[in-house]
């Protein structure tokens, strides 16, 4: 019996190409953790972005950084701002829900410290 050969193997739930890439284990990732965000902010409505950010670091958090040890992505690299989108959306949507003042990531007053998910004040 031969083992054909795949494009894209599944082991353990992480996804990896003949090339040993994870690019397409973390654009899955980005896709599951976008529809939990989308039904969190579809289904609750909280006056405030702490609970938003309370269901969004049990729900969608640990979709985002499963088996992220293994693939390890650097802090300013592409895979790490890739990841970061399902946050950044997340939490605009939540300020704005909120009529909380939101400033984009990278401005020097963000009140979104994307690391964590935490609120920060400035």
């Amino acid at each position: 019996n031969l083992i054909e050969p795949r494009e894209v193997i599944r082991d353990l739930g992480v996804m990896i190409d003949e090339k040993l890439n994870f690019e397409c284990h973390i654009n899955q990732q980005i896709a599951k953790a976008s529809a939990i965000s989308a039904k969190i902010l579809r289904s609750f409505s909280f006056g405030t972005p702490e609970e938003y950010m309370a269901l969004f670091n049990t729900y969608v958090s640990p979709v985002l950084l499963y088996c992220s040890e293994i693939y390890c992505p650097s802090l300013n690299s592409h895979s790490c701002l890739v990841l970061e989108g399902p946050l950044r959306r997340f939490t605009a949507t939540a300020f704005q829900k909120c009529r909380v003042s939101y400033e984009a990531p990278g401005k020097t007053h963000s009140k979104i410290k994307l690391i964590t998910g935490k609120l920060i004040e400035n």
